[in-house]
């Protein structure tokens, strides 16, 4: 349970910096959050793994578009709101 709490916040963050700092990379973007949600939580092994993983991190269009697709299909698939 507390990993999906960690992985949440890690799409917390993310999202965050990727909706507020128009002028940054996706990849610096994702590597800011994963060093916020999980930095402390690795060997240093994984989070240079990790970090050199997220320099391989799509367009900020492209990950917008992700999330908002998985967010519809959730909806439509669990009405997990009432709008």
């Amino acid at each position: 349970m507390v990993r999906i709490l960690w992985f949440l916040n890690f799409v917390q963050y993310l999202l965050e910096n990727l909706t507020n700092d128009k002028k940054r990379y996706s990849s610096s973007c994702c590597s800011d959050a994963y060093s916020k949600a999980f930095g402390d939580k690795h060997k240093a092994h994984i989070r240079v793994a990790a970090k050199a993983a997220m320099l391989m991190a799509p367009s900020r269009s492209k990950m917008l578009e992700i999330f908002i697709g998985l967010f519809i299909y959730l909806e439509n698939k669990f009405r997990f709101f009432n709008f």
